[in-house]
């Protein structure tokens, strides 16, 4: 092989493996991904603040379908009821949501947003905005949780024109919710755009394959590793 031959090799040869190299993800980007990509036990294996979104436009829905049916007090009972279905699903299964819940869904975004800021990985920018996250985040959460509790007194109450009152209360704060939802993706999706190196999609092997070690440190599982199943635990 001439000199020239094994230079053109070398340096295709570097290409190749810094091209598999950059392939890899940060932990902390892997993280990000797990709110906005995919989580592994989310409807669809969704991103987990996309499953809240899609919990809070259900919501919504529900929340004027309860306030347009204000002459029947039972069907607006029943509206409330599926609004409670898709923020907790626990607290009333039967209904419209996805059986994730938007509470719980948004709890899991925040904690991956805060993984991601923690990880040693993390840039300045991505460890300032997980911080801003964290601080939006709450009161979304607070709205929702109260919202549930709102939802679940107005079909208890015995008080027609109370349950009403409920109602106009469920579908106002239904609508915050969703607007917050919204600000937290473009927040998020603002952090990220400004990530140098630059955030890609996370793939999804990794998405589904990053596990806690009882150090608290992060690794990639092994792709070579068949002996632990993906649902096997360690990954919070």
């Amino acid at each position: 092989m001439t000199p020239l031959a094994r230079l053109a090799l070398i340096l295709l040869s570097s290409t190749l493996l810094g091209a598999c190299a950059s392939r890899v993800p940060t932990v902390a980007h892997t993280h990000v991904g797990h709110a906005l990509s995919g989580w592994v036990d989310t409807p669809g294996e969704r991103g987990l603040l996309a499953v809240a979104e899609s919990e809070a436009r259900i919501a919504v829905q529900h929340a004027e379908f309860a306030v347009a049916g204000g002459r029947d007090v039972a069907e607006v009972r029943l509206h409330l009821g599926h609004v409670l279905n898709t923020l907790d699903p626990a607290r009333e299964p039967e209904g419209p949501g996805q059986g994730y819940g938007l509470i719980r869904a948004l709890e899991g975004a925040s904690k991956h947003v805060q993984f991601a800021g923690e990880s040693t990985d993390a840039s300045g920018n991505l460890r300032a905005g997980a911080l801003v996250f964290a601080r939006l985040a709450a009161p979304v959460l607070d709205e929702a949780r109260l919202t549930a509790t709102l939802a679940d007194t107005a079909r208890a109450t015995s008080d027609p024109a109370e349950t009403l009152v409920f109602a106009d209360e469920v579908l106002t704060r239904s609508r915050h919710i969703r607007d917050g939802l919204a600000g937290l993706r473009r927040q998020i999706e603002d952090t990220t755009d400004r990530e140098d190196p630059s955030y890609q999609p996370v793939e999804r092997w990794y998405l589904f394959n990053l596990i806690r070690l009882p150090s608290g440190d992060w690794i990639f599982r092994d792709r070579n590793d068949s002996s632990t199943s993906r649902n096997s635990g360690g990954y919070l």
